[in-house]
């Protein structure tokens, strides 16, 4: 209990804590990352080639990735963060206030609607509707674990977007999902709207570290039967031997 009360009294005020050994791993790892250019330029010709006009930023959790649109691909349409954790939230909606393209919604995303339990984990970059699978890489154990388990608003792509296309006036969907093994169940939200998605983005698992959570090969074959081809994929995060454990997968319709 005092270990837990630390760890988010810490977290509260913007600092992680971490344990010798796990800092002098990270560190290693750090020195060996895909370079992120290749990726931008690539996301940036997909979004102008498919005149993408809004993206859904699904699993938004601090705005990297929409600052990311912004400073590093070039994206200047409207982008959606939704987003969960209500501290997120609220500093997702300070950081907007400034660009009149990018609206933020706190709620998540999902097959249907209605409220689900969501698990806050102990590195919130890692919080999920799934539990930790018991298999996942030992780097993850302190950080992908439960820390508490909230009750969010489960909306889906389907009825957001019949709503914001219309207020937003657009019409031309980049799909970007980063839901720590849930992308399925958003993209099985989108079925209606499934015309006007014209590329997508999901983290796919190569080594699951959720629970229940859909690999690579079963992914694929889900977004291939509806119509959608990969066009890249891009490693987040690998093991000792720089064996792929997630990457971000790019598919065009």
């Amino acid at each position: 209990m005092i270990k837990s009360l630390i760890f988010k009294t810490l977290r509260s005020t913007g600092f992680t804590l971490l344990t010798n050994s796990r800092y002098e791993r990270l560190r290693v790892l750090d020195y060996y990352k895909p370079a992120d250019t290749s990726f931008a330029d690539h996301v940036r010709r997909v979004l102008e080639k498919q005149r993408v006009d809004c993206v859904f930023d699904v699993g938004a959790n601090d705005g990297a990735y929409a600052l990311w649109l912004r400073d590093k691909v070039g994206f200047e349409g409207h982008i959606v963060s939704f987003e969960p954790i209500p501290r997120h939230a609220a500093n997702l909606q300070r950081l907007a206030k400034a660009d009149s393209k990018w609206h933020v919604m706190p709620v998540a995303l999902g097959r249907e609607l209605g409220n689900l339990d969501f698990h806050v984990m102990a590195d919130d970059v890692f919080s999920s509707f799934l539990k930790p699978d018991k298999s996942q890489p030992e780097r993850y154990a302190e950080s992908n674990k439960v820390s508490e388990t909230i009750q969010v608003t489960v909306r889906t792509v389907a009825d957001t977007w019949c709503e914001l296309s219309t207020l937003l006036k657009v019409s031309r969907l980049y799909l970007k999902m980063d839901t720590q093994g849930f992308d399925l169940e958003v993209f099985a939200g989108a079925t209606p709207v499934l015309d006007s998605i014209k590329a997508l983005q999901s983290e796919m698992a190569f080594h699951k570290i959720y629970a229940n959570c859909a690999d690579f090969e079963q992914a694929l074959a889900v977004f291939q039967a509806d119509g959608f081809r990969l066009c890249m994929l891009h490693p987040i995060s690998m093991d000792e031997n720089l064996a792929m454990i997630e990457a971000d997968g790019l598919f065009v319709r």
